[in-house]
Formats: C-alpha cells, sequence, structure tokens
C-alpha cells in the first residue's frame, strides 16, 4: 500500500493547479463524525458494495487546498489510483472516511495535512510542497472494489483485445492516413518520404539515426530530436526487429515513416507505462550517416 501512496505522489505531488469550488468551502453543507472528519457526500449510494479490508479500490481523486491542486488521479495511466482498504489507523483518518462509503459514492471530505503525510502515507515528515498546509480536501469517488484475482483476470482480457484487434488498428491507420505502400513479409511498413543519395546499411553498420516515436494515436513517447542528439545502434544489434529491418531498407540521407507491428516491437510485454502489448509504434526517422 505504501508504495503505492508514494508513487502517487512523486508522480504528483508537484503540481500547482489553481481551483475553486464552493463545496470545498468550511462549512458548507458539511457532517461531522464523533473523531472530527468533515464530509459531504455528492454521490451516495448505500444500498452498494462497501469495501472490505484486503479488497482493492479503484478511486478518481484529488486533493489540495482552496488554491493548490496536489494530486489528481486523472493525470495517471486509467484514471484512477488503486489502494487496498484497511483499517482505519487513527481517528479521523483516510480510511474512516472509505469505511463510510459504497461502490459508486463520491465525496468531498478534510484531512489534516500532518497526520495524512506521516502516518498514512508513512513519509518522514510534511513534503515541502504542503508543508505550510493545515488541512487538505479531498474529492474521491469509489470505481471498483475488486480482488487481485479479478484486477488480473481484467488486465488478462484487455491485453486479449488488444492482440486480436492489433491488425485492424494498423489497417484502420493506414487507411485514415491514405497509405499506398504495401508491408514486408513481416508485417512491416517503411514508407519512405525523402529519398536519400547514399548507400544503403549493411547488417553490422554502425549507424546515426534521428527518431520520433509515437503511437497510432499521435501520442509521443520517445525522441532524439528533442534530446537534440541522434541515436547510433549497429544494424542487427540490440534494438527492436522492426529498426533493424527497416533502417536496412533506408538509403543514408532518406526519412522514412516505419509503422512496427508488435511483433517487430515490444510484443507481449509493451515497454513501461507508455506502450502498452501488443501496441503498434510508429516512428518518423531520418537516417543521417552510417558511422565509420
Amino acid at each position: 500500500m505504501m508504495l503505492r501512496w508514494i508513487s502517487g505522489l512523486l508522480i504528483f505531488g508537484l503540481l500547482w493547479v489553481s481551483f475553486s469550488c464552493s463545496i470545498f468551502k468550511s462549512g458548507s453543507n458539511f457532517e461531522t463524525t464523533e473523531s472530527g472528519l468533515k464530509y459531504r457526500f455528492i454521490e451516495k449510494y448505500s444500498g452498494r458494495i462497501a469495501p472490505e479490508n484486503g479488497k482493492l479500490m479503484s478511486l478518481r481523486m484529488t486533493y489540495g487546498t482552496t488554491d493548490s491542486l496536489f494530486f489528481d488521479s486523472n493525470k495517471s495511466d486509467g484514471n484512477t489510483m488503486i489502494l487496498p482498504m484497511q483499517a482505519s489507523s487513527f481517528p479521523g483518518d483516510f480510511y474512516e472516511m472509505m469505511g463510510m462509503m459504497h461502490l459508486g459514492d463520491s465525496v468531498v471530505f478534510y484531512l489534516d495535512a500532518e497526520p495524512f503525510f506521516t502516518k498514512t502515507v508513512d513519509f518522514p515528515q510534511v513534503p515541502d510542497f504542503a508543508k505550510d498546509v493545515d488541512e487538505l480536501i479531498f474529492h474521491v469517488k469509489i470505481m471498483k472494489i475488486q480482488t487481485e484475482e479479478e484486477i488480473e483476470q481484467e488486465k488478462e482480457v484487455l491485453i486479449s483485445e488488444m492482440k486480436n484487434s492489433e491488425s485492424d488498428r494498423i489497417e484502420e491507420y493506414v487507411t485514415k492516413m491514405n497509405i499506398t505502400t504495401k508491408p514486408t513479409k513481416s508485417g512491416l511498413y517503411v514508407i519512405v518520404e525523402k529519398e536519400g543519395s547514399g548507400p544503403k546499411p549493411k547488417k553490422g553498420d554502425r549507424v546515426k539515426v534521428h527518431y520520433t516515436g509515437t503511437l497510432l494515436d499521435g501520442t509521443k513517447f520517445d525522441s532524439s530530436v528533442d534530446r537534440g542528439e541522434p541515436f547510433v545502434f549497429n544494424i542487427g544489434g540490440r534494438v527492436i526487429g522492426g529498426w533493424n529491418e527497416g533502417i536496412a531498407m533506408l538509403n543514408v540521407g532518406s526519412k522514412a515513416k516505419l509503422i512496427i507491428p508488435s511483433s517487430l516491437g515490444y510484443g507481449e510485454r509493451g515497454a513501461g507505462k507508455n506502450i502498452p502489448p501488443f501496441t503498434p509504434l510508429i516512428f518518423d526517422v531520418e537516417l543521417i550517416d552510417i558511422v565509420k
């Protein structure tokens, strides 16, 4: 649990996005528990499932002050934050509020900043971005309540769907972009946009390439152009198969677009958070030189 909290805080804790909302004003139709926890339900479904200890909650959550937003799960992958439900560790803590909620509920509540960070999140001290804050305002909605096994099954179904739909997604992209170039036997598309006049590299040649990599929807995940430094590698070396095949088909000086199926990319594993399993990749490349 601690790692999930900390990763969220490290990623989003430095966000300082101004926001204001009348429901966040203290005393605006809020109720108070015996422990002093102030809360107001925005949506309430008392007849639905309540989170049990050990179950995993998928939450949409923001927290901050009336002036600054410190965390927003909508900025994360999947738009939710997954936390295991557990017993309240002290009166008026985050989990006391969760214990009052049910699936689909949405609530705004206040927590004292110091115990939230040092006890619930287990930071050694209140982080700098909130060190002058006495009270945090949370807006939480429970989207799902699941076991770990159910979450894994859900992931497996999603991965299977992505695998089965990959060729359709590539075909849709090719049609949308009016690409008439035919793929190679491996399924790789090499669309030459500017023909170079230099030689083609051979296996073992060391080449210098500028590139920008995106997903089919245009989301950029990497770019040597942005870094201002070309990428150097050996043909046939430790790069994805689509690069070894595609770059070897270009003359030095050429610019091209590579459409790389996952079988020549990162396959069923994907790559980190940015490239899911069975994801086709688009690379706009320029073969600058063969390095001697």
